[in-house]
């Protein structure tokens, strides 16, 4: 997305976690404009920081991409069966009550309350 948004004429700013990888991302850019900023979206002063360095530099923003996203729990290694195969109501409930609830909760923040503050903050 970014990579077509530049290329079409947009300033981008992504932000993310992993400065390696925005560096990775902002170094496809073909004219220069992917601006990586390192971000936590799970933390509203990182978001409202970013923001506020944002709007200083380009003074409005156009759009807003909220992708952020962590994979939650890989449910398939929780099943019993080495082909991962569902064989009864037992198994399914096994594997879903595997997980602990910090797992699901570290999943929601991101994927859920990250988005959320992300289109507020902006």
């Amino acid at each position: 997305m970014a990579q077509a948004l530049e290329a079409n004429g947009a300033k981008v700013y992504i932000i993310g976690r992993r400065k390696d990888k925005l560096d990775e991302a902002a170094a496809t850019a073909l004219y220069g404009n992917i601006f990586p900023l390192q971000c936590d979206v799970t933390t509203k002063s990182s978001l409202q920081s970013v923001a506020t360095h944002i709007a200083a530099v380009t003074g409005y923003v156009n759009l807003v991409i909220a992708n952020s996203g962590i994979q939650g729990p890989n449910y398939n290694e929780l099943l019993p069966d080495k082909d991962r195969k569902i064989h009864n109501r037992q198994e399914v409930h096994r594997a879903l009550w595997g997980p602990s609830m910090e797992q699901l909760a570290e999943g929601y923040k991101v994927n859920v309350i990250g988005v959320y503050y992300t289109a507020i903050a902006f």
